[in-house]
């Protein structure tokens, strides 16, 4: 630093940073455990201030309040380590209701109607594994869990949580599911491969993980703005575990534990998604369209195609847009043959293709649709003309 003023300014700007981190917990950061990383980057951005501090104080003169910007920094990077300290666990303990719950989710309506299939996966890791099965076991007597037990009552419970909406587990996206089965059915009551709650077989006290898999189909409920991934989905399992709401609340502490959600969508038919999250995949099929998101917060809304916003009608349009240009190509070429040489042909060539690639993009990731999808095919059909008349005319 040049001058105290330069040293000032880094500081603030480097406490903001932190204070903002350790304000959200990092949770936009992807990391797992968010306390200790926040307060990690706080000690890291202390050290480096006093380290700079170090190195340019001679710089600062005869400042009066030199020595207490020092004693400040000092304390500032005591209670960081303090309060790092105070988030570390003691060697190999885990807190209670720590882990993480991954939802993995999808829904496919591949015909014309609002009727919706798909798949629920469950991963649950660590010591709120271990609390799971201590409930189910508790909840049906049992010290040990064997596939018997697991399919007439655990996985019967799961599904009559989620059919029946109890506690709100009975909607994914904007689909109300009315059915679910394991994964691989089940034969007489019992399940058809244990695979379909693996991990979960066997000592009631043990922490491996927890993998649910089931089959589930719905219907649409059009018009309804509702969170992508419901909460409530998430601790379905967990419901199932217990008889009533009180007691889930006062066996399951979900404080520590990490929540994930992978979510994908195909829709084939006459209805769309709106407030779809931002910075997902999201394609338009000739059909329909298809998005996927890890976003559990994000509202979505089911909503009936407008005819011109109908992928099938837009894609039937790009189409003969398409072949207009090859038209044009074809029609210019011989009215300007004597004059369109084999360059102009060439760039002719290269307008009609850059134009065909810049609408198909364009469809594909829905960046423009209905009326003003079509204002845009029409102005290309216009452009691409222009400028192949000026080049096949030239001489």
């Amino acid at each position: 630093f040049n001058s105290l003023s330069d040293f000032v300014a880094y500081n603030f700007i480097t406490s903001a940073s932190s204070l903002f981190i350790l304000s959200t917990h990092g949770r936009d950061m992807g990391f797992h455990n968010k306390n200790i990383v926040a307060i990690w980057h706080c000690v890291f951005v202390k050290f480096i201030n006093f380290y700079s501090y170090l190195q340019t104080e001679p710089k600062f003169g005869n400042f009066k309040y030199i020595k207490d910007i020092h004693c400040i920094m000092k304390w500032e990077i005591f209670a960081m380590i303090l309060i790092l300290l105070a988030y570390l666990p003691a060697s190999n303990a885990q807190l209670p209701g720590s882990g993480e719950i991954t939802m993995k989710s999808d829904l496919q309506m591949l015909e014309f109607g609002d009727v919706y299939g798909g798949h629920i996966t469950w991963i649950i890791k660590g010591e709120i594994a271990r609390e799971l099965r201590e409930a189910i076991g508790s909840f049906y007597h049992v010290n040990n869990i064997d596939l018997s037990r697991a399919s007439q009552y655990f996985v019967n419970r799961l599904e009559h949580v989620v059919e029946n909406n109890e506690y709100g587990c009975g909607y994914l996206s904007f689909v109300r599911l009315y059915r679910s089965d394991p994964l691989h059915g089940k034969s007489n009551g019992i399940l058809n491969s244990p695979d379909d709650v693996s991990g979960l077989i066997g000592d009631i006290n043990s922490t491996s993980q927890i993998t649910i898999r089931m089959l589930i189909r719905g219907e649409a409920e059009d018009g309804k703005n509702m969170n992508l991934i419901p909460h409530k989905l998430f601790f379905a399992p967990f419901y199932a575990a217990v008889s009533n709401e009180s007691e889930f609340k006062d066996r399951f502490n979900f404080k520590n534990v990490e929540l994930k959600s992978e979510h994908s969508e195909i829709l084939a038919g006459f209805g769309s998604i709106e407030n779809i999250p931002y910075g997902n995949l999201y394609l338009r099929l000739i059909v329909g369209e298809f998005f996927t998101t890890n976003s559990k917060d994000s509202s979505v809304r089911y909503v009936k195609f407008d005819p011109l916003e109908s992928p099938l009608l837009l894609f039937i349009l790009f189409i003969l847009v398409w072949y207009s240009f090859r038209i044009m190509e074809r029609n210019l070429g011989e009215k300007f043959s004597n004059t369109a040489g084999p360059i102009n042909r060439k760039r002719g060539k290269i307008v009609i293709n850059s134009e065909r690639i810049a609408l198909f993009l364009l469809y594909l990731f829905n960046l423009f649709s209905g009326w003003l999808y079509i204002v845009i095919l029409a102005a290309g059909v216009i452009a691409t003309y222009l400028f192949l008349h000026k080049y096949y005319s030239a001489r």
